[in-house]
């Protein structure tokens, strides 16, 4: 099973909850890119076994000062059991295809300004996108009071870039900060850029 952006590890509440609460071992998770929000309880999932997908620019950071780290402010698993993480790198100009009997993933790097280290996950057979950061899926009573569905319209321009660059025919797009929008809807809110 694979996950995508997990949250911060650090509460061991929160932690076990998340752990008992997921039927199948998670054995590949996906960050879209460093940021703490997006990347912070990826120690976690190292200590309990699982392959850590990144953009290939982030290989050594991850690797040296995120998994190498102590951890003696805020002890973890890792810190309680070292081992090595297994990294999985997105090339920067291609794919990396991370390969199941019924829920195939692609994951592609998109350029942005937002983060370099930017990849989003793609599950070709379901037309489903997951992104973080770049658009952020709103009702229509959110954006009725005033809220758009971006950080800035740059990085909303990039995913959409990005999806064209690769390819790509998603039928639905998945927030990393929550949310879900059909691509009626996303074109819709991309056509409304000022």
């Amino acid at each position: 099973m694979e996950l995508h952006d997990p949250p911060d590890g650090r509460d061991v509440t929160s932690r076990s909850v998340y752990f008992a609460a997921v039927p199948k071992p998670i054995t590949q998770v996906i960050a879209t890119h460093h940021h703490f929000d997006h990347a912070g309880g990826l120690r976690q999932f190292v200590a309990a076994g699982a392959s850590i997908v990144v953009h290939e620019s982030t290989k050594a950071f991850f690797d040296d000062r995120v998994f190498g780290a102590t951890a003696t402010v805020f002890p973890d698993d890792l810190a309680a059991h070292p081992r090595a993480a297994s990294i999985k790198t997105v090339p920067a100009l291609g794919t990396l295809r991370l390969d199941d009997p019924t829920n195939p993933i692609e994951v592609y790097p998109i350029a942005s300004s937002h983060a370099a280290d930017m990849v989003v996950a793609y599950l070709p057979k379901q037309g489903i996108l997951f992104n973080s950061d770049l658009y952020i899926p709103l009702t229509d009573d959110l954006k009725q009071v005033g809220l758009v569905p971006y950080f800035t319209a740059k990085d909303f321009r990039d995913l959409a870039a990005g999806i064209q660059h690769h390819g790509l025919t998603p039928a639905v797009i998945v927030g990393g900060h929550g949310g879900v929008s059909p691509m009626t809807v996303f074109n819709a809110d991309l056509a409304a850029l000022p």
